[in-house]
C-alpha cells in the first residue's frame, strides 16, 4: 500500500517531526494558545495543548470538534498536522486578520516533484466570523450524510462558504496561493519525491553559505 501510516504527522525532517515543526513556527510567529487536536498521546508537543476530540468522524469534524477551544476574540487558525510548512507560508498563514476569513492552499499542482494535487494548507478567520464559519461546518456534514456531495473535506467547506461547486482546486476569492516547498503527504511516493527535491535544495543552500563564507574570509 502506497499510503502513509495514520501516524505520518511523526514523519521527522531536520531532526524534528511535522508537529514539531509547525509549533516552532506557530510561536516564532506570535502565535502562543496552540492546540492538536488528536486523542494519540503520542501526539503531545512542548508549547501546545492536546485537545482529545470527542466526536471525529467525518473530515469536517477536525474543525467542528474544536469548537469549545475557539477564541472569543481576535483570529482563529486552523492548519493541517500533516503538512511541512516553510517558514514564508507560516508567516503568511499567521498573519493577522481583523474580519473575515481566509483559506490557504494550492490550485493547481506545485512546481515540485511529488506536488502533483491542488491542496489546502491552512484557514483563518476572524473570531467574529465564528458563527458563520460553524453554519458552513455544519451544513456541508449535514449535505455529506443526506448524499448530496460525495466528500465533507476542506475544499467543500471552501466551496459552501464562496458559493461554488465543489471541486479540489476551484477558487474564487478569499484564498492565498501557497507555492513553494510546503506540502502535505499521503503517499509514499509522493513523500519520497518530494523529500529529495527539500534534500537537494538544503544542500544547494549549505554550498552557496559555505561559497559566501569563503569569499569573505578570502577579502579579510
Amino acid at each position: 500500500m502506497d499510503r502513509l501510516p495514520n501516524d505520518k504527522h511523526l514523519i521527522s525532517i531536520d531532526g524534528e517531526t511535522l508537529l514539531q515543526r509547525q509549533v516552532r513556527l506557530l510561536r516564532a510567529n506570535g502565535v502562543s494558545d496552540i492546540h492538536i487536536s488528536s486523542r494519540n498521546s503520542a501526539y503531545e508537543v512542548p508549547g501546545a495543548t492536546r485537545f482529545a476530540p470527542i466526536d471525529n468522524v467525518y473530515e469536517v469534524d477536525r474543525f467542528l470538534s474544536t469548537r469549545p477551544v475557539w477564541n472569543d476574540r481576535g483570529q482563529i487558525i486552523f492548519i493541517y498536522g500533516d503538512v511541512f510548512y516553510s517558514e514564508a507560508a507560516m508567516q503568511s498563514v499567521c498573519a493577522p486578520l481583523a474580519e473575515g476569513y481566509l483559506w490557504f492552499g494550492r490550485s493547481c499542482p506545485g512546481p515540485f516533484p511529488g506536488q502533483r494535487h491542488p491542496e489546502l494548507f491552512a484557514f483563518s478567520f476572524a473570531a467574529q466570523c465564528a458563527d458563520r464559519i460553524e453554519t458552513a461546518l455544519r451544513t456541508v456534514r449535514q449535505r455529506y450524510i443526506a448524499g448530496e456531495i460525495r466528500r465533507c473535506i476542506g475544499w467543500d467547506v471552501y466551496a459552501q462558504m464562496q458559493g461554488l461547486d465543489a471541486k479540489p482546486g476551484l477558487v474564487d476569492g478569499n484564498f492565498v496561493e501557497i507555492n513553494d516547498i510546503t506540502d502535505d503527504f499521503d503517499s509514499r511516493r509522493d513523500y519520497r519525491a518530494w523529500l529529495r527535491h527539500y534534500r537537494n535544495l538544503q544542500s544547494t543552500r549549505l554550498s552557496r553559505e559555505g561559497m559566501r563564507k569563503a569569499c569573505r574570509q578570502a577579502h579579510e
